[in-house]
């Protein structure tokens, strides 16, 4: 979970680090860097940015190391629409509980 930081620039041309969301280490030695985004998101500027500094950030540190940067998605992670609705309205009751 957030294994390390990147830096990047941001829209406005300032500097900022990222904290990727997952490092997952497979069995066969291949490693893949998750960041999880809702698919409405993967177009933005400042997720672009974050996504080619931490492939950049791969290539330079891990050059030995079989690593692959990724985004999973609502549609890698719920059958369809409805099962991620329900799972909308879940977490949104569980924040309240929460508050």
């Amino acid at each position: 979970y957030e294994p390390f930081q990147i830096a990047y620039i941001d829209y406005y041309k300032k500097s900022r680090m990222y904290l990727p969301d997952f490092m997952i280490l497979y069995g066969d030695g291949s490693v893949r860097i998750t960041e999880i985004k809702p698919e409405s998101m993967l177009g933005d500027y400042d997720v672009k940015a974050k996504a080619k500094a931490a492939r950049e950030f791969i290539k330079d540190k891990y050059q030995d190391v079989d690593i692959e940067y990724q985004f999973v998605t609502e549609k890698d992670l719920f059958k369809n629409i409805t099962d991620y609705g329900n799972f909308i309205k879940r977490a949104k009751k569980q924040y309240e509980q929460y508050k």
